[in-house]
């Protein structure tokens, strides 16, 4: 299978198998779409509206499921874009991890300002040396090159400084492409740069580039008056012009905008992480229940009893607690839920999760009102619910102690039962979703997962201990685990990647950024030679010329902080709203960035300004 398939898969066997595993499965597996077994495709006409098609699902529902409305129900089936699922699709249940479109429109945004900043270097540097090529035009003027002509050469030696850079480019991606798939987590191939369309976007990046690099250059060198320019006078007025200015304005406002954005990525990240999310994952190992198990009930309670009991003998696991799910995990269990009595209109829906009689203590919850489950009421795990705060407010009560003995109803299920207690709220997913409101039932012996607080003193030992436990209850079942806060943060890989090239991204514009800057302070501290020498003359000291030469990119870079701030606020405001629990931007993150790359400009023209203040003075003048 292509790396680049969203449906991955180790093992293929038919549907006609599927169906033969007992009577009951085909009610299960053909005739029925309220448990999520299928990933169901179709292929429509090539002609074929899908929303006309999906506007046909809900008579196939009414069909078949005639009786939802009384129950005060509704089944909703969709469809989806198979070229939508990778980047866009937020629901449940997905095959693997989904990318982030917002995220590689970042990206791609990011990657064209780097672009441009390359291309504001040329302009630049080619404009700040306009006079010293002022002469050449003059005379290629005097000896008959016409305007079009000199602007045709400006644009040529533009567009071969461009191409030169793709092929270049090109061979720095050969050699990149490890590096840049482990940091993204993706699988880019070479192959992929040999097709039709990457050679379309390659051209229209060198045509876009060549004319916005050169033709600026191009026009102001070409209009040079021959007179003018071979008296030495024709091209002063480029040296330091308000366009240059302004150029170098807009390098470190991306450059800062960047860096205030990986600060903020980076801070979200810290801040879910470090989040209670109301249980305690630290030092949980966790392992999936047997795939292969006995057919007979009690042989396979009997097993999963031996199991557990073997386990807790060994003193490096404090706790061990089993539930039909663990947080991070993706996984709708829901129902309606009412109370006893009541009307369907007053049905609200709970998520559900199952517990033993360990699970509140071993996951560390808070016990809010009366009890947890008990083997001492041996009727809990057929009469009993336990809810969270937010259940009991949905359902109606304000003290979670009110809704202690009453009667909850599940139509769905054909079921009754009597709330026992009351625990805090948890996040099932990450922080990016608010907590569901949960209900718990008492499931002793049929957990998906066997969950273990575990003494990582010697980690290496208990987890072989387990495993011999396992196989000795399990036989022929592979042992497999995870740690629950790996698990958990694992949810956060896409943000995380998109820090790392937002971070990475940001360092490369800084460097084009300060390159360009290297140049253009070589060049106007050239330019300043002799001025620098007659201050030095008389009495200027190395601190005062080095600060003569720098305020002027000081000050620009402080107004690229107060042209960044606003910007980046609104930008990184909206991306952090998609999250359900947020951090503070803050004032410290651009006054972090803005420093940071100041420093890093200073650094870049000291070279130059402290080469300038500590000429000898007879050699700038020795001229005059």
């Amino acid at each position: 299978l292509p790396s680049t398939t969203h449906l991955k898969f180790d093992v293929l066997y038919s549907y006609k198998t599927l169906l033969g595993r007992g009577d009951w499965a085909p009610a299960r597996y053909d005739e029925n779409w309220g448990r999520k077994d299928m990933y169901t495709y179709i292929e429509l006409d090539e002609n074929a509206d899908f929303k006309v098609v999906e506007s046909k699902f809900e008579e196939i529902v009414n069909k078949y499921s005639p009786d939802l409305a009384e129950n005060n129900r509704k089944d909703i089936l969709g469809l989806q874009k198979l070229t939508d699922i990778h980047l866009t699709s937020t629901l449940a249940e997905e095959p693997e991890t989904n990318g982030d479109q917002s995220a590689v429109e970042f990206m791609m945004i990011i990657g064209f300002f780097i672009l441009v900043i390359a291309w504001v270097n040329y302009i630049n540097l080619s404009t700040a040396k306009a006079m010293e090529r002022a002469n050449e035009v003059g005379v290629r003027k005097v000896m008959g090159a016409g305007r079009p002509q000199l602007i045709m050469q400006y644009l040529m030696e533009a567009g071969m400084i461009n191409l030169l850079s793709i092929v270049l480019a090109l061979g720095m991606i050969v050699l990149a492409l490890p590096v840049f798939n482990a940091l993204s987590g993706q699988q880019f191939t070479i192959e992929g740069l040999f097709t039709a369309s990457f050679a379309i976007k390659l051209f229209v990046i060198w045509l876009v580039g060549s004319l916005t690099s050169g033709l600026y250059p191009a026009i102001v060198m070409s209009g040079f008056i021959p007179v003018a320019v071979l008296k030495g006078k024709g091209a002063a007025k480029y040296r330091s012009g308000w366009l240059r200015k302004g150029l170098v304005v807009f390098q470190f406002t991306t450059s800062i905008a960047l860096i205030a954005g990986t600060f903020i990525v980076y801070k979200q990240l810290t801040f879910m992480r470090s989040q209670d999310i109301g249980m305690n994952i630290e030092q949980m190992l966790v392992v999936e229940r047997p795939g292969i198990t006995s057919q007979d009930r009690d042989a396979r309670v009997a097993s999963i009893e031996f199991f557990k009991n073997e386990v807790r003998k060994d003193a490096n696991i404090k706790s061990m607690t089993g539930s039909v799910t663990v947080p991070g995990k993706k996984r709708e269990f829901k129902a309606p839920v009412k109370l006893y009595g009541s009307g369907d209109d007053k049905l609200v829906t709970l998520r559900m999760n199952s517990m033993d009689y360990e699970f509140i203590e071993a996951f560390e919850m808070d016990l809010i009102a009366c009890r947890a489950f008990s083997e001492q009421f041996f009727n809990d795990p057929d009469t009993s619910l336990i809810l969270s705060e937010s259940a009991v407010k949905i359902l109606g009560f304000k003290d979670p102690e009110d809704i202690i003995g009453q009667t909850l109803s599940m139509p769905q299920f054909q079921w009754n039962a009597i709330v026992v207690g009351v625990v805090n709220d948890y996040n099932q997913e990450s922080l990016q979703k608010k907590t569901d409101p949960m209900m718990f039932y008492c499931s002793p012996t049929n957990a998906e997962f066997f969950s273990m607080k575990i003494n990582t003193g010697d980690l290496s030992n208990t987890i072989a201990g387990v495993e011999s436990k396992w196989n000795e209850a399990f036989p022929g079942n592979p042992f497999q685990y995870f740690f629950l806060d790996d698990y958990f943060n694992r949810q956060y890989e896409n943000e995380q990647k998109f820090g790392d090239l937002f971070m990475s991204f940001s360092i490369l514009a800084i460097i084009i950024g300060c390159l360009g800057l290297f140049g253009l302070s070589a060049f106007t501290t050239q330019q300043r030679t002799k001025e620098v020498g007659i201050r030095k003359v008389l009495g200027s000291s190395i601190p005062q010329i080095f600060l003569l030469l720098s305020k002027e990119y000081v000050w620009l870079i402080v107004a690229s902080v107060a042209i960044a701030s606003p910007l980046v606020y609104w930008v990184m405001d909206d991306w952090i709203s998609n999250f359900a629990y947020q951090t503070s931007i803050g004032l410290a993150v651009f006054l972090v960035a803005g420093f940071a790359v100041l420093m890093v400009a200073i650094i870049t023209i000291s070279y130059q300004s402290l080469k300038a203040a500590r000429t000898n003075p007879i050699e700038s003048l020795r001229y005059e």
